[in-house]
């Protein structure tokens, strides 16, 4: 079949993915669609329609007073002049109605002189009817200049051309329309708005309009949405990636036209689009503009201009599983032992189940799973991640209000689908070095010692079970991951997580070996031979991981353990920096001496660059040195039971953020910010606290007019109250906190574990570096997090002022709290810098606090954390005999006769 005959007809206004793929028999997903333009930087939209799910949005009716509300806001004009409309075609098709006439200049979207001619008179001249007119012009990009006119503005792009929400037309008795689908790239759900000269028109819009034509999904999230979006920051981010779109379009010998929008156009091969269709690509042909051998190609993500570069360039898709190229697998040596080559399409699908097993601890397995996860997605594989059980206080919290692995969770991302209890059906969360708590299904069951557990693994294999057969039954392919090392003789009784896991429930496995700790080939005959046969026979394959240097080399190593083993050598995959996950036990969190990081746990690293550079979360630090200009010192406290370290990851992404731990009061130097993080233990962290001296330096501090910003979350935010009455963790009826806010701890028996939505209300300050609505107050921002903690703290004087306002059963409850200055600030959320526009402005809040001027990073924090789980995906991709797994895969298909 020629690239001609695979590419559908261009269509009208681009978007025409599915039908690429449905031509090409390939998912959806496969195809990099850059002919519709969609904010590629918009926020994962994902886990505020399951929130509006659970809140039983789609058994009401719509109701599009908040939504206009927002708008309205945005736009600082009256509610009374908005039309919320299902997206901006409708917003086009009502003022072409209302209007009854209009005139149209070529070249122009063509949907204006399509509503005109089906309702009223398209109208040729300048001044025959209202001028319709986009801004940024569509298909040039340009920004109107400040002294046209026009009585109908779509701007539907202008806010991501200008960082601004509107030129103020409406202001001068214009009619203004712009698109929401298109800022937050959800055109399944599809929102616009309409602003009309005066409330009279906007109520004959009304009328004619649909009746409950914005659904309720669209209006329930997409309020917060625009009160919380940064488009300051969103311009940078967009004009960033045009200006190298461009570079990457010229560098292949194409004329390319860059406007103010988020795409260019191209000239210069008639023939691109059929040619970017073989490789699964799509660009707009400008025809339907009156510009033929134009194309239209959008903005779009660092990883996708890699795809485009490698189709451009002629790189063939890499073998295994057909996916696009990329300029990582086209310079990437070839596997050890690879078995198959390039296919021309993907494999049939095929449903089964795979373990990632390890030599011992931190050798890859996470990380191995989340890539093997998102490779099944991009190719529409229903896939689910498990971990029967985990050890880790690092911990996510489900939609159902249930507490897993943090490893869980992303691996759950990465394989598109919702976290659930049944992912990973035990959890242990260490108390001490002794003891844990047991999470079962999400909810704790008791608090034992290891030889304790050990008892009870017999009476939990039966739901560990169940929760993975569950699983099984639900999606076409399950990924495990095994534990520590299988091979550890004195735990194969009653296996939960391991082989012997694995042989009940009849799934391969593959063995991953770590070389940056050396003696990798002998772990890995070693872990074999120990195993009983009936565990080893499960072993499919192994992969060495985390290497350095030439493959060949390796080559005659992994030839010997292929032959002292049967086993085949599946990929050499290679250490890469900058593919930080978030971290999951004690040895990938490395808290060592001035570093805050993770050491590799790849394939090859998942911990930040070791480059020494701000941001980079593992420079040495030395508390005397002279600050650094631009950056922000952010210092750590390295609590001895610290939990949910993953809080201050986000802080890492930032280039004006210098990340470290502090273990001792003589370490404190001149931070600009000081975090107590989360603890599983925190009577015991509180007095290790003092021992260190941390406690009376950190009440010196706080007292200072010029000392930094002293952060508390969860059982850091108890430690800065008055007192804990503990019982539940630690057996301590009371102590004394260090008392720089004014609140108190009670522990109790039953566990807080939920998602919040929340309000941020204070220090003023730093709301004021927030959205800003009509009124010219600043507006409270609206937070993600969740909780997980016995603790409830609540205040005891008048002096604690609430953080936040989170939504209870009998309206807002407080949340948190912080002093006078605003210098010492708790909260019991987790999660609050995944929120990007939160992040930024308590950094800036940091910064003008410190005297410091800042440079943000101009993506968000879930951009850069899919950007690492699709460059995980690739290193598998590229390295890994990827065949062979997918056979591995194939043969480990539920049998719904097995019996338990």
């Amino acid at each position: 079949m020629s690239s001609i005959a695979m590419a559908p007809h261009p269509g009208q206004h681009g978007g025409d993915g599915a039908a690429l793929a449905r031509r090409l028999g390939i998912h959806p997903s496969q195809v990099l669609d850059l002919s519709m333009t969609l904010n590629p930087f918009a926020p994962d939209l994902r886990p505020r329609v399951q929130a509006a799910l659970d809140d039983g949005v789609l058994s009401r009716y719509p109701d599009p007073g908040e939504l206009r509300a927002a708008v309205a806001g945005a736009l600082q004009v009256a509610e009374s002049r908005v039309v919320v409309t299902n997206g901006g075609a409708e917003a086009i098709m009502l003022a072409a109605t209302v209007l009854g006439q209009g005139t149209v200049i070529e070249p122009e979207f063509s949907l204006y002189a399509e509503h005109l001619g089906a309702t009223g008179t398209c109208l040729p001249g300048p001044s025959d009817g209202p001028r319709f007119r986009s801004n940024p012009h569509s298909p040039t990009g340009v920004l109107a200049g400040e002294d046209e006119r026009a009585g109908v503005w779509d701007e539907a792009f202008y806010p991501m051309s200008t960082g601004r929400w509107t030129r103020g037309d409406a202001c001068r008795g214009a009619m203004v329309l712009g698109s929401l689908t298109k800022l937050f790239a959800c055109p399944g759900l599809r929102a616009g708005y309409l602003v009309a000269p005066d409330p009279e028109m906007a109520e004959r819009i009304r009328r004619i309009q649909p009746r409950w034509s914005v659904n309720a999904l669209a209006g329930a999230v997409l309020g917060d949405l625009v009160r919380e979006c940064d488009l300051a920051l969103l311009v940078e981010q967009i004009a960033t990636s045009r200006a190298e779109l461009a570079d990457l379009l010229r560098s292949h010998g194409l004329s390319v036209r860059a406007g103010d929008a988020p795409w260019v156009l191209v000239e210069g091969d008639p023939d691109l689009r059929e040619r970017l269709a073989a490789s699964w690509i799509l660009v707009r042909d400008c025809t339907s503009f009156s510009m033929p051998g134009v194309f239209r190609v959008s903005v779009t993500t660092e990883r996708s201009l890699d795809r485009l570069d490698a189709a451009l360039a002629g790189r063939p898709r890499p073998g295994g599983l057909g996916g696009p190229g990329s300029r990582l697998a086209a310079s990437s040596a070839s596997s050890v032992r690879r078995k198959a080559g390039p296919r021309e399409g993907p494999p049939a699908l095929r449903a089964g189940a795979l373990m990632v097993c390890g030599t011992g601890s931190d050798s890859g397995k996470t990380a191995l799973v989340t890539g093997i996860c998102r490779l099944l997605k991009r190719r529409g594989v229903r896939v689910a991640p498990f971990k029967g059980q985990n050890m880790s206080l690092n911990s996510w919290v489900t939609a159902g209000g249930h507490e897993i692995g943090r490893a869980q969770g992303i691996q759950a991302i990465a394989a598109g689908c919702e976290p659930d209890a049944a992912m990973n059906p035990v959890l242990l969360k260490p108390t001490s070095d002794r003891t844990s708590q047991v999470i079962v299904m999400g909810s704790p069951y008791e608090t034992c010692s290891a030889a304790e557990f050990q008892a009870l693994k017999k009476q939990l294999r039966p739901l560990v079970l169940e929760a993975l057969d569950g699983l099984r039954s639900s999606y076409d392919v399950v990924v495990c991951e095994g534990a520590g090392s299988p091979a550890e003789v004195n735990l194969l009784s009653d296996d939960l997580v391991n082989l012997g896991l694995a042989r009940d429930a009849g799934i391969p496995a593959l063995l991953v070996g770590d070389i940056e700790r050396g003696g990798v080939l002998a772990a890995l005959l070693g872990t074999v031979a120990i195993l009983p046969d009936s565990m080893a026979q499960m072993l499919g394959g192994f992969i060495i991981n985390k290497f350095r240097g030439d493959p060949g080399i390796l080559l005659p190593g992994v030839e010997e353990v292929e032959a002292r083993t049967g086993l085949a050598g599946l990929g050499v995959v290679p250490w890469t920096e900058g593919l930080a996950m978030d971290a999951e036990d004690s040895l990938s969190f490395t808290l060592g001496p001035g570093a805050l990081g993770r050491a590799g746990s790849g394939p090859a690293s998942s911990g930040p660059a070791s480059s020494g550079r701000a941001g980079s979360g593992r420079a040495s630090f030395d508390p005397g040195a002279p600050a650094e200009s631009g950056v922000l010192d952010v210092a750590v406290v390295a609590l001895p039971h610290l939990a949910n370290a993953t809080d201050v990851d986000p802080l890492a992404s930032e280039p004006c953020v210098r990340l470290r731990a502090l273990h001792h009061a003589r370490d404190l130097g001149r931070a600009d910010m000081v975090v107590i993080p989360g603890t599983k233990a925190t009577v015991w962290d509180l007095a290790w606290l003092r021992d260190v001296g941390l406690d009376a330096a950190l009440r010196d501090l706080a007292r200072r007019d010029d000392g930094p910003v002293l952060l508390g979350i969860c059982g850091g935010y108890q430690m800065l109250g008055v007192r804990i009455e503990d019982g539940v963790e630690s057996q301590v009826a009371s102590l004394d906190g260090l008392a720089l806010l004014d609140v108190e701890t009670r522990f109790e028996p039953a566990k807080v574990v939920r998602r919040t939505a929340a309000r941020v209300l204070g220090p003023a300050p730093l709301v004021g570096a927030g959205p800003m609505p009509s009124s010219g107050h600043p507006n409270p921002m609206w937070v993600s997090g969740y909780e997980i903690h016995h603790g409830r703290t609540r205040p005891i004087g008048s002096s604690a002022r609430p953080f936040a306002e989170v939504e209870g059963e009998a309206g807002p409850v407080p949340e948190g709290a912080y002093d006078a200055s605003g210098s010492v600030i708790g909260t019991s959320l987790h999660g609050l810098f995944e929120n990007d526009g939160f992040r930024r402005s308590f950094l800036r809040y940091v910064a003008a606090r410190r005297g410091v001027r800042i440079t943000l990073s101009p993506w968000g924090f879930s951009t850069l954390r899919e950007r690492r789980i699709d460059a995980l995906a690739d290193l598998v991709e590229a390295h890994c005999d990827l065949e062979a797994i997918l056979d591995l895969v194939g043969s480990g298909r539920r049998d719904p006769r097995r019996s338990r």
